[in-house]
C-alpha cells in the first residue's frame, strides 16, 4: 500500500489515496459484509489459531491422553502419529461461528479476539474431537468413514448453546442433519478396513432432543 496515512482514532485505521479499502484492527458486521472480506478474515483466524503456543499446548496433551486411533483400534501413538480431527464441524466452522455470534450481538471483532475465543472453547472441552492415524483421517476426509456425534470428545451441546445466535440456516440444516444421521447409524468404517468391531469407544454425551427447536426457541 502506497502513501500511507494513519489516522489518529480508536480503530487504529491505516489509510491511502491509492487504495479503495481502508485497514481497520477492529472489523465490525458492515465491514465484514464484504464476503471476500470476510473469508479472509476466518481464514487468518484459523491459520493463527494453528500457529499458537496454546493451540499446540491442547493437541500435545489431547494426543497423550486420547493415543489410540479412533477407528484403527489397534493402533497407538508409539505406532504411528495420530492426527486430531474436528467431528462435524472443522476448525473454519468455529471460528465463523463464533466471529458470526459476536457480529450479531453488536461487537467489534479482531482475529486475536476471536482466536482467543475459539482456543479456550478448545480448552473448556466444547469441541467434538477424535483422533485418527493418517490412512483413517484421509478417509474420514473423503466421506468414505462416517463418525457418529456421540463418538468424540467434547460437548458440543455447550458450544452450540453459547454461540447459537452464530449458527446461520446452513450451519442449522447441516447440524440437524447430521444428528439425524447419528440417531440412525453408529460410527462405521464401511467395511473398507474390515475393523469395525475394534473401534475405539469415547463416546461423551448423549444426542440432544429436537435440537432444532431448542436452538431457536431457548
Amino acid at each position: 500500500m502506497e502513501a500511507l496515512e494513519y489516522k489518529k482514532d480508536e480503530n487504529l485505521t491505516i489509510t491511502s489515496d491509492m487504495e479503495l479499502f481502508d485497514i481497520c484492527l477492529w472489523k465490525d458486521k458492515e465491514w465484514l459484509m464484504d464476503i471476500d472480506r470476510y473469508r479472509k478474515f476466518i481464514k487468518e483466524t484459523e491459520k493463527l489459531i494453528r500457529h499458537s503456543v496454546d493451540y499446540s499446548n491442547f493437541i500435545s496433551v489431547i494426543s497423550e491422553t486420547l493415543d489410540h486411533c479412533q477407528f484403527l483400534g489397534h493402533i497407538s501413538k508409539y505406532d504411528a502419529k495420530l492426527e486430531c480431527h474436528h467431528n462435524f464441524f472443522s476448525l473454519y466452522d468455529y471460528v465463523a461461528v463464533v466471529t458470526n455470534a459476536l457480529l450479531e450481538r453488536g461487537e467489534k471483532v479482531t482475529t486475536f479476539k476471536v482466536a482467543k475465543l475459539v482456543i479456550q472453547e478448545h480448552y473448556d472441552e466444547h469441541v467434538n474431537l477424535v483422533m485418527l492415524c493418517k490412512t483413517a483421517h484421509e478417509a474420514v476426509d473423503t466421506g468414505e468413514i462416517f463418525i457418529n456425534l456421540s463418538q468424540g470428545v467434547g460437548n458440543l451441546n455447550e458450544f452450540l448453546k453459547k454461540y447459537r445466535d452464530g449458527l446461520t440456516e446452513p450451519y442449522i440444516d447441516k447440524l440437524n442433519e447430521y444428528i439425524k444421521m447419528s440417531r440412525q447409524f453408529r460410527s462405521t468404517d464401511n467395511r473398507i478396513f474390515e475393523l469395525e468391531d475394534a473401534m475405539v469407544n469415547w463416546s461423551y454425551k448423549s444426542l440432544p432432543n429436537d435440537f432444532s427447536k431448542r436452538l431457536i426457541n431457548e
